[in-house]
């Protein structure tokens, strides 16, 4: 065999074992979408039914803030500890959040409608893949617009917690259209960086294993931050 037959079978090999990192990584984030949906439709019963999640939950402010904190404590755990945390814990504490978010999602329904959850979900996943797509196999350096992304980001954390203190009514459906435009590119920047990740850490399975985790709730996190903005869009056009 020669050197270049050599060279091309690890290759082959290198890329086939990146397909399988890439593939796992979705492949959680997609079980993760499915628990989500899952519980919060369990929960939309329940609080049709005025069932115990419902008033554990949403009937006093203890049960809410427990929820509420318990994601934000979750996201950020995951960020510092990521490099420590044992795989499994990191699987655990993934579906934890999923099954946080279901709950939280399940009064969206009586908000927006059950058509109108739908149809943003489907637009969710038909642009959510498009840009998926354009991140793994793009030559562009998309992490050159990092900053102007992560200027965006800060931007609709901003506006949030004003609009908790202020009426902002009138811009509301421009901060949504810049939401979504904002998560595709991310979207599409994260799916990126999972080649990165491959890279830096090839060979060492443990880290690679707690890298799927983290690279599965980071497309998570953009797909639901996406469906979010969308589903306002909807809604507020479903008013008029």
């Amino acid at each position: 065999m020669s050197e270049q037959n050599i060279f091309q079978d690890l290759d082959n090999i290198s890329e086939n074992l990146f397909k399988k990192f890439v593939t796992k990584t979705f492949g959680l984030m997609g079980v993760g979408l499915l628990v989500s949906a899952l519980v919060a439709y369990l929960t939309f019963n329940d609080i049709l039914n005025d069932g115990f999640i419902a008033n554990l939950v949403f009937g006093n402010q203890f049960g809410f803030y427990v929820l509420f904190f318990g994601q934000l404590g979750l996201a950020l755990f995951f960020g510092f500890m990521l490099y420590k945390m044992n795989p499994m814990i990191a699987y655990i504490l993934f579906f934890v959040y999923c099954t946080f978010t279901g709950i939280t999602f399940s009064v969206l329904p009586l908000a927006y409608g059950i058509y109108n959850v739908f149809y943003a979900f489907i637009f969710t996943a038909v642009l959510f893949i498009c840009c998926a797509i354009i991140g793994h196999t793009t030559s562009i350096d998309i992490s050159k617009f990092s900053g102007l992304l992560i200027g965006g980001l800060f931007t609709l954390v901003i506006i949030s917690v004003v609009s908790m203190f202020i009426n902002l009514d009138g811009i509301s459906l421009i901060v949504c259209y810049g939401g979504v435009i904002i998560f595709l590119g991310i979207t599409a920047w994260d799916t990126q960086k999972l080649k990165a990740y491959y890279e830096m850490y090839s060979g060492d399975e443990e880290m690679l294993s707690r890298l799927s985790v983290y690279g599965a709730f980071q497309l998570y996190l953009d797909f639901i931050n996406l469906f979010i903005y969308i589903l306002r869009i909807i809604g507020r056009r479903g008013k008029k």
